[in-house]
């Protein structure tokens, strides 16, 4: 391989990131990630997704970095959510082609409710009878600032697995 298909490859990778993972397939994964956590480990399926340039070698030792496998798992899912549009088909195909095909099926059929957020909304409802739909609005901004939570606690854990894996390479040169 040589020094300019690195380049290429690293390039489409970091272009990837970029675009916003399909919502429904971003819950596809969020709402099975008990069963990825205790099945699934995440070397059988990076090597593949680094092929299909989805992941990073930087991503991949991140994933590594992590001393738990369910740290592991945990950043695999973090990193694969941020991955854009491009990252869920080739991780199912990872799935199946790893010995994970029943696990592919139950995320790739998994049924998800999306709740459309209105952040135009400002006001509280003045009708009796809009109480309800308020109350699902409610319920959806909860849940909206639970992902937020959640995703900002992600973004910290990856920021520190960077500066450990930094602080590891500056000690071995």
């Amino acid at each position: 391989m040589s020094s300019n298909d690195t380049v290429q490859t690293s390039h489409f990778a970091e272009d990837n990131k970029d675009i916003k993972m399909d919502t429904a397939d971003s819950e596809r994964i969020r709402s099975n990630y008990t069963e990825l956590l205790t099945r699934l480990n995440p070397q059988d399926v990076t090597d593949f997704l680094w092929q299909q340039q989805v992941l990073t070698t930087k991503d991949i030792e991140l994933i590594q970095a992590a001393h738990t496998q369910a740290q592991k798992v945990f950043t695999f899912i973090a990193i694969l959510r941020c991955k854009g549009k491009n990252g869920f088909t080739p991780f199912l195909e990872a799935l199946k082609r790893n010995g994970y095909e029943e696990l592919a099926n139950k995320i790739e059929n998994s049924f998800v409710v999306l709740i459309p957020r209105d952040e135009h909304r400002t006001e509280l409802p003045h009708d009796e009878h809009d109480t309800e739909s308020h109350t699902e609005m409610g319920e959806s901004d909860r849940r909206n600032d639970e992902v937020k939570e959640e995703l900002r606690e992600q973004t910290e854990l990856t920021r520190q697995m960077r500066k450990e894996i930094e602080q590891v390479r500056f000690t071995f040169s």
